[in-house]
């Protein structure tokens, strides 16, 4: 990497840095996935009295992805002191290594200019933007995935050892499983753009890299087989791909996560690309078609965040856009170089408010309600105190308690579905509980303070989270439609004993 484009890189990581940090202090664990950043908060905390080999929460092992994030956190946690920041900072940190990775694929499969831009894209798309900030394996990930695959590429390119690649790959599939697919991604592109007998080489001498990078995964896979844990390792290794949803069952959804959250100039400049050059086999457009393939097949609802990885290929193929843009529009010198300028300017700045929207309608930009409810109940001298509530504010609410120190006790008990749920429900749960204080903590949905309200019962408690925007994608967090113009969340506490 030339001097000029390190003190770009170096500049643009610092300053990425110092906002994202500022951005994470403005909310605690919210309503939108704040369910993750509890849980793997909670898991990572556990590490101080256990096992590293044990991702234990509420006593049961974390079966749905690899250890190793969590890893990340707990030692995050022994450098910087238990706190959400210093748990977010591993995807804040996280982004900051794709960086380098972006600028070297990019290099590798175009030039210096374009692997520069494809760095300053990336930290802009609102997906990044988002996640880089959420104790969520899913930076990490990506991170490690690109790294993985922009290793590869160089050591093909320059006759180099695979051993990076598959030292990368080994730790991005012990972060997450859909990493896998980089070995699909790499297949194809073998298949698709390399001669037969370079393919074979290359497939042997990548075979032994591969098993070296394998090591961490299966030295835990076989701890926990040798400790009678079977089917624990059968859902690690099968339910991130079979179990999770119906397959193409929330493409829509999913779709305009891509269309926004990739942000939609960015999308265009790299279709663009695409269809100028004509080059399926390029090894960026086949990481599009692979892993968007997954994405759009194995979603869930309230998870659009695995778009995440696709926002690598998308950077640099944009950016490769802009400069094919530029030289189609302009045949002189200075003026290309005006009009790349102008439109790389455009770019990004067209995806700025669009992460302002992400971040507002997911609560980054000031959702406080999860740890104002620890807070105030705090206050309270009774012996014991426990909290029903539904089941996905759990991990938050306990995270904050035990985080506190004090003496309240999270039982959760609630579906999420507060419809579902009535008067004598909330009754026959609370007598059946010891406790010197029972509270109720829940949020709008399911129409369940009305009829507590209308039934007597007081609210002691209420946090906001308001916002200017409309609420008319409340549903997507909500299941049902806002009566509300603008956009809220708020948890309230209720007494039931």
């Amino acid at each position: 990497m030339e001097r000029r484009d390190t003190a770009i890189l170096f500049g643009a990581g610092i300053l990425f840095v110092i906002v994202r940090l500022y951005i994470a202090t403005l909310s605690s664990y919210p309503f939108f996935q704040g369910w993750n950043e509890g849980h793997y908060s909670l898991i990572a905390m556990g590490y101080f009295d256990h096992s590293l080999l044990l991702p234990e929460r509420g006593g049961s092992i974390n079966w749905a992805v690899p250890p190793f994030y969590s890893w990340l956190v707990f030692a995050s946690f022994k450098l910087f002191g238990i706190s959400e920041m210093s748990a977010r900072l591993t995807s804040i940190l996280g982004t900051i290594l794709a960086i380098p990775f972006i600028y070297l694929l990019a290099k590798e499969l175009y030039e210096r200019n374009v692997a520069i831009l494809s760095s300053l894209i990336f930290l802009f798309i609102p997906w990044v933007v988002h996640l880089s900030g959420r104790v969520q394996t899913d930076m990490v990930m990506t991170a490690l995935m690109t790294a993985s695959i922009a290793c590869f590429v160089y050591a093909f390119n320059h006759k180099r050892s695979f051993l990076p690649f598959g030292i990368l790959f080994g730790l991005a599939l012990f972060t997450k499983q859909p990493s896998i697919l980089i070995l699909a991604i790499v297949a194809v592109w073998l298949i698709l753009a390399v001669k037969r007998d370079e393919r074979v080489l290359i497939m042997k001498k990548s075979i032994f890299p591969i098993l070296i990078g394998l090591i961490p995964v299966l030295a835990y896979v076989l701890y926990h087989l040798l400790n009678g844990n079977a089917n624990g390792v059968l859902q690690l290794v099968y339910g991130e791909g079979v179990h999770r949803t119906v397959p193409f069952s929330n493409l829509k959804n999913t779709l305009a996560g891509i269309l926004a959250g990739i942000s939609p100039l960015v999308l265009i400049f790299s279709l663009y690309e695409i269809y100028k050059s004509k080059n399926l086999k390029n090894i960026l457009v086949l990481w599009l078609l692979v892993y968007g393939i997954f994405v759009l097949a194995r979603t869930p609802p309230s998870h659009e965040y695995y778009i995440l990885p696709l926002a690598v290929p998308s950077a640099i193929l944009a950016s490769k856009g802009i400069f094919s843009f530029r030289d189609a529009l302009a045949s002189e010198e200075k003026s290309r170089k005006r009009l790349g300028i102008l439109v790389a300017i455009m770019v990004i700045l067209s995806t700025i408010p669009v992460s302002y929207i992400f971040l507002s309608y997911t609560g980054d930009l000031g959702y406080t309600c999860t740890k104002d409810v620890i807070s105030y109940l705090s206050t309270e001298k009774e012996e014991e105190i426990v909290l029903l509530n539904p089941g996905r504010y759990s991990p938050q609410l306990r995270w904050y308690s035990e985080l506190s120190g004090s003496n309240i006790a999270v039982a959760g008990h609630l579906p999420n579905d507060l419809s579902s749920v009535s008067l004598a429900d909330l009754r026959n749960l609370s007598g059946g509980i010891d406790a010197s204080k029972i509270y109720l903590v829940i949020d709008g949905r399911g129409g369940l303070e009305e009829e507590l309200e209308d039934a007597g019962y007081e609210r002691v408690y209420a946090c906001y989270y308001l916002t200017k925007l409309p609420s008319i994608f409340s549903n997507i967090y909500t299941g049902e439609e806002s009566k509300r113009k603008y956009f809220e969340q708020h948890l309230s506490i209720y007494e039931l004993k």
